[in-house]
């Protein structure tokens, strides 16, 4: 009887103990030019989601864009963080237009959704 109440009680803590597990997302996307409407490569692309071990704070990364299967302007972050299992936030992506020269800073917020989104095209704005 006690082996049993011991089992049962280990499991209890088991289950209840159990942490959160982080909602992870691969995000893929292009940036545009608003004028020829194209792709551009060489823009990076900064991405803020939050931090997967402590999700109370955010981390930033970089990616530049490329040609993707023919097309110009495509980034992709794999294991955005945006919450858990008791809540969902959004993530911010965008440039710089001190990392960017020639193009005004736009900045994005979406919530991912499932394990590979496509995030809203970033338009690229000349200065």
């Amino acid at each position: 009887m006690i082996k049993i109440s011991l089992i049962a009680l280990a499991t209890i803590m088991f289950i209840t103990c159990q942490e959160n597990q982080p909602l992870l997302s691969r995000l893929v996307g292009y940036a545009k030019d608003t004028l020829t409407m194209e792709g551009t490569n060489g823009i990076i692309v900064i991405l803020r989601d939050l931090d997967p071990v402590d999700r109370q704070d955010w981390r930033l990364r970089r990616d530049t864009t490329v040609t993707q299967d023919g097309v110009n302007g495509f980034f992709e972050f794999d294991s955005v963080c945006y919450g858990d299992q008791d809540f969902a936030t959004y993530i911010i992506y965008g440039i710089d237009s001190t990392e960017n020269a020639g193009y005004q800073t736009r900045q994005y917020h979406f919530t991912p959704a499932g394990l590979v989104d496509t995030a809203p095209t970033i338009w690229l704005v000349k200065r």
